[in-house]
């Protein structure tokens, strides 16, 4: 908007002098050039940005081309000409110079033309922005986006961002997309063709959906293999996984992921299961017996495959036969031997092949040919055994019937005798060992009982001999620990790392047969053992030897001294150990964070290392007098870390003793307590600044006193000079207005006072609407325009000046605090200006509407800038000259700035006037406004008011008010005198509705009319003055809403809407 101004004003406010301080402090290269070339501006930023002093552009404006870019300058010079040709638009380059010191430099170059309020062109204003960080910023950008394209078009699969909806819809997909389902990335994007749901295999589409709802719930990654239908109507597995992108307040914002075709591996894998069950029915057919298995460290294992045609007919089932030592209860005890040797190669991961005797349960004794294929899959931790078992007995007792029959004919009657004899020798043989076994078995018990540790022997896992310190470790006896399986003697925590250990050692891996675990006495105590382990063959059966003796209470100090050491470690308080000279033999990692030093660094060092020069040489001197007399000493010492940074920490230092009472040691705990000494600080500051305030406060109350009495004392005494009865016309006109403008004086100062109290306790809310700046600037123009007459300041130029394009001044926002805003920042500038200008200027930066107030006033020094916006600072400080005012108006605009999601600043100089800033965001209208011309006269002749209001006076108003412009008007007291009323009359098209009645509310009484006459309107009136009092009335049904003080041109405005 350009309201027209003095001339006077107009030759201050020309071209130069308008641009010039704004321009001098943008970081911004601004111009001004004027219809002819000649350049008549150029800002302090040009050499901030070239590096050249400004050059003589004035007189050679080709100059310029001094600092161009060879590879611009001729593009520079075409672009520049034209844009002076077509010199009535806007126009944009982009292009590089080389700046004093040989950098190069992207500029963006920015005309505009000029004119004045007559549209005659003066020139154009010129904007040079370094853009370099920017096009720096964007070819990095376009770089990672082309490595990104680049990788996911040659990944075999294709990246996604979707939502969690039914559709998947698709905020992203990567190009891979295509090669895996036929589709293009744009397809699935929004849904634009497909939606990605659609494509998942009907048989899969609910399992999916569960799933990832399931992994969702616990934060977890997804993990799935689905089908989908391709765009050729081919179905495809897919593999995907992906997990959920969530805010920092949890809120799920979207789902990101993989997807990679599996298709040719599940073929694959249906090949592979084929071949398997080719190779069971073939295996069936060449052998009595096959199997394939899996033998996993923990005990586990798994059977791949089993063809049990010959098991069924020994009568075993596979279940008996599914271990090592299982099968060896079969196995004759004659040809155990056999069976063991056999196993240990085994599981060595070697092949074998034996003949031994079975003992089964339906057939007997029978010979088997058992083969054995072992492989250790180290991948899977497993050893894989290819089992196929063969009957051969028949084979076998034809064998044997021929070595007999060859013995009967070999043997002779000598032989016999000799064999006879020899058979006698070998029974004495046997009988001796027998006694020597029975002598090494009692010299055994008797040896192991003696030493200090316990030894037992288990096989399947059960004990079969134990000494007694094992029943003094386990507090078993020897009768319990056989009925114990070795697994009930171990604690549950170490069970799987026993067994794992043992598997190890299979595995041929250099495992010591020495560690340390947990048991579970019988009276359920934990101890720990120190174990050694070992394989032995213990009657005819492999079988495990231990030793073990007690460690718990080894293990029980271990534990204590690492959790000192942990406390040590952890502690959130420095620790320094030095000798009985002070030099340091340990620091914890807390000090070595504080101090920036390591132990490294400050081994065998001083801790003086640390002085900072400000704590005093006294001090230290009492410190080393305490400690060297053996005593504690605590304080407070100013320090420095490595890096300079000076710190506070509290010392508590303490001698160490030896047996001899001799200092070995000093111990000292530092507590860094800088944030403590800086928060006492802030609290002595707060306190102080606290003091301040009730000053200011008592100041304020003070002067709230004289505000109010002030315009008081004038309503009171022209009030009582009206009711004389020899006074003019003139006369009672200027006391009316001498009342009128005092009672305005009062309302603004109570608007003040509710609405700081609202801001500060955080109440006020802000109500947006559509509406246009030039018709605001125009209303509060106009306002002080008339206003301003009235108290004789003449020698003050009021201008509003709107930098907005007609297309943008529509916005959205909160007009009655935006108004009230500019309306305190006027009335501020006006009422400290005596002579010269005040300007209030709007434009668009950054995306925020700029505001500024600009005046020729009294100004202020820099302390009184950075204090102004303080509420009741106002009152305290302007003292010598009376002004008048709360010291509120500038508190409440910064309020509401805030609020409304901007920022207030000042500029000024004392006697050089100041400078009031603020911004808001900048949001468009969605529509425009219609614009109705507001009617002049009222005539509400065809029309029948109710007015319900218990105040007389205020009743009296409204009712003369209305009837001079011939409405019919009945009045009403009381909530229940109005709703009669509304029953008796015929007719009544508005109600002029006070909230609070004597007996009930006016939101009762709207309710009750509003049933019997919905088509009847009905106009709040309220001495509340809150925005959100409006909000409430309407939602309650009044149609509008009016606040106390009823203004009449606010009323008729109202009205006429329902006339």
């Amino acid at each position: 908007m350009n309201i027209p101004v003095n001339s006077n004003l107009a030759d201050e406010l020309n071209l130069f002098e308008h641009y010039k301080s704004f321009a001098d402090s943008a970081i911004d290269w601004e111009m001004i050039q004027d219809v002819k070339g000649k350049y008549i501006y150029i800002s302090p930023s040009f050499f901030n940005i070239t590096g050249y002093e400004v050059l003589n552009l004035t007189e050679n404006p080709s100059l310029i081309e001094k600092i161009m870019h060879p590879d611009y300058i001729e593009y520079y010079k075409n672009e520049h000409c034209e844009s002076f040709r077509n010199s009535e638009k806007s126009h944009n380059l982009e292009f590089k110079i080389i700046s004093k010191n040989g950098t190069e430099k992207w500029i963006e170059h920015y005309c505009k033309p000029l004119f004045n309020e007559k549209g005659i062109r003066l020139g154009r204003k010129i904007n040079n922005r370094d853009i370099t960080e920017k096009k720096i910023i964007h070819n990095i950008y376009s770089e990672e986006k082309r490595k990104f394209d680049t990788l996911t078009k040659n990944i075999a699969g294709f990246a996604y961002r979707c939502k969690n909806d039914e559709n998947w819809t698709m905020e992203f997909i990567s190009s891979g997309c295509f090669e895996v389902t036929g589709y293009h990335s744009e397809d699935f994007i929004n849904n634009h063709k497909i939606p990605f749901n659609d494509i998942i295999h009907p048989s899969h589409q609910h399992k999916l959906w569960e799933e990832w709802q399931t992994v969702l719930a616990k934060n977890a990654t997804f993990k799935g293999e689905y089908q989908i239908i391709c765009a050729d109507g081919k179905v495809r597995w897919v593999w995907e996984q992906g997990c959920g992108i969530y805010d920092t307040k949890g809120k799920l914002l979207a789902l990101e992921g993989f997807i990679m075709d599996i298709t040719e591996r599940k073929e694959n894998e249906t090949k592979i299961k084929n071949s398997e069950e080719q190779y069971r029915v073939l295996a069936s057919l060449t052998m009595d017996s096959a199997s394939v298995a899996c033998f996993y460290p923990d005990g586990r294992i798994e059977r791949e495959w089993l063809s049990d045609k010959l098991f069924k007919e020994y009568g075993i089932p596979p279940s008996d036969i599914d271990t090592f030592e299982k099968w060896a209860k079969f196995v004759h005890p004659e040809d155990l031997h056999i069976f063991i040797d056999a196993s240990k190669i085994v599981m060595r991961g070697e092949s074998a092949s034996r003949d031994f005797r079975v003992i089964t349960p339906a057939k007997g004794i029978r010979w088997i040919n058992n083969s054995i294929i072992s492989n250790i899959i180290k991948e899977k931790g497993c050893l894989k055994i290819y089992s196929a078992v063969s009957d051969i007995t028949d084979i076998k007792e034809a064998e044997l019937k021929l070595i007999k029959t060859n013995q009967d004919l070999e043997f002779s009657k000598e032989e016999l005798i000799q064999a006879d004899k020899k058979l006698r020798n070998q029974m004495a043989d046997l009988k001796r060992i027998n006694n020597e076994l029975q002598i090494s078995e009692k010299r055994f018990r008797e040896l192991t009982n003696t030493i200090g540790s316990a030894v037992f022997i288990f096989q399947n896992e059960k004990f079969c001999y134990v000494n007694k310190e094992f029943t003094n470790i386990s507090g078993y006896s020897e009768e319990e620990a056989f009925n114990l399986n070795f697994w009930d003697f171990v604690h549950p925590d170490y069970i799987d790392i026993i067994k794992q250990r043992g598997f190890s050692r299979i595995m041929g891996e250099s495992i010591s047969p020495r560690y340390e675990f947990k048991i579970i006495r019988k009276d359920g105590q934990e101890r720990w053992i120190d174990y050694t382990g070992g394989l032995i063959e213990f009657k005819n059966s492999p079988a495990g030897l231990g030793t073990a003796f007690d460690v718990t209470t080894k293990k029980l100090a271990e534990e204590k001294l690492r959790k000192l050491s942990r406390a040590v470690e952890q502690s959130p308080v420095s620790i320094v150990i030095t000798n009985p000279k002070g030099a340091i033999e340990y620091v914890n990692p807390k000090f070595e964070e504080i101090t920036g030093y390591k132990l490294s660094e400050i081994l065998n060092l001083n801790p003086n290392v640390l002085k900072s020069g400000y704590t005093s040489k006294a001090v230290y001197e009492e410190m080393w007098k305490i400690l060297l007399e053996g005593k504690e000493w605590r304080g407070e010492f100013y320090n420095k870390k490595k890096d300079g940074t000076l710190y506070w920490e509290r010392v508590f230092i303490s001698p160490i003793f030896n047996k001899e009472s001799n200092i070995t040691h000093f111990v000292a705990i530092k507590e860094d307590i800088t944030e403590l000494k800086e928060v006492m600080s802030e609290l002595v500051l707060a306190k102080e600044k606290a003091i301040e305030s009730e000053k200011l406060k008592s100041a304020f109350l003070a002067n709230m006193s004289h505000e109010i009495r002030t315009p008081m004392n004038a309503i009171m005494g022209f009030s009582e000079l009206l009711l004389s009865d020899d006074l003019s016309k003139e006369q009672q006109k200027d006391f009316s207005e001498i009342i009128w403008k005092r009672s305005n004086d009062l309302l603004h100062l109570i608007d003040d006072i509710l609405d700081i109290s609202k801001i500060e306790s955080g109440v006020l809310k802000i109500t947006e609407t559509d509406g246009r700046i030039d018709e605001l600037f125009a209303e509060i123009y106009q306002f002080f325009n008339s206003k301003y007459l009235i108290l004789d300041k003449k020698n003050i130029v009021l201008r509003f000046i709107n930098k907005i394009e007609n297309n943008k001044l529509l916005i959205h926002t909160d007009f009655y605090r935006l108004k009230q805003i500019i309306f305190n920042l006027v009335d501020n500038a006006i009422k400290f200006t005596e002579d010269g200008y005040v300007v209030c200027s709007c434009e668009i930066i950054n995306n925020d509407l700029l505001f500024s107030v600009r005046d020729t006033g009294i100004g202020m020094n820099s302390g009184m800038s950075e204090k102004v916006f303080d509420r009741f600072w106002q009152a305290d400080a302007i003292k010598k000259t009376n002004y008048g005012g709360t010291g509120l108006g500038l508190s409440i605009s910064k309020g509401l700035v805030e609020i409304m999601g901007g920022k207030i600043w000042v500029t000024s100089e004392l006697n050089q006037g100041s400078q009031f800033y603020f911004t808001i965001p900048y949001k468009s209208a969605v529509q425009e406004i219609n614009k109705n011309n507001p009617k002049t006269s009222y005539d509400l002749s065809s029309k029948t008011f109710l007015i319900v209001e218990d105040d007389n006076a205020n009743k009296k108003f409204l009712q003369i008010l209305l009837e001079n412009h011939n409405a019919k008007v009945f009045t009403a007291d009381s909530g229940y005198n109005a709703l009669e009323l509304a029953q008796k009359v015929n007719g009544i098209d508005i109600v002029m509705m006070d909230i609070r009645l004597p007996d009930i509310s006016g939101y009762e009484v709207t309710k009750q009319i509003r049933e019997s006459f919905p088509d009847i309107k009905i106009i709040a009136q309220t001495a509340y003055a809150n925005q959100e009092d409006r909000i409430k009335c309407l939602a309650e049904g009044f149609d509008n809403y009016i606040s106390k003080p009823i203004n009449q041109s606010a009323l008729f405005k109202i009205l006429m809407d329902y006339v």
